[in-house]
């Protein structure tokens, strides 16, 4: 459960190795691009962008999270999509 709880965190060109479960939870004004990682799971970040190669599960079970204000993306091929 890495990078939880975090105003305005930035990651670049990065990877993340490893497990990855349940991370940015509760992050926001993210910008996050580790488009190289595969990650387990994301959960309920709340403002910002993520762009990464994959994310197993993503979970949103906030309610209270206005979901407009966050934007993930995944790699489909040699395009990105939002899901």
């Amino acid at each position: 459960q890495g990078f939880c709880y975090m105003d305005g965190l930035t990651l670049i060109n990065c990877k993340i190795e490893g497990e990855s479960d349940l991370i940015f939870e509760y992050c926001s004004n993210v910008k996050i691009d580790v488009s190289a990682s595969d990650l387990l799971s994301v959960k309920n970040p709340i403002s910002g962008e993520i762009h990464a190669h994959s994310i197993k599960e993503m979970i949103r079970d906030d309610e209270r999270i206005d979901l407009r204000k966050i934007h993930v993306y995944v790699k489909e091929g040699d395009k990105e999509h939002e899901i």
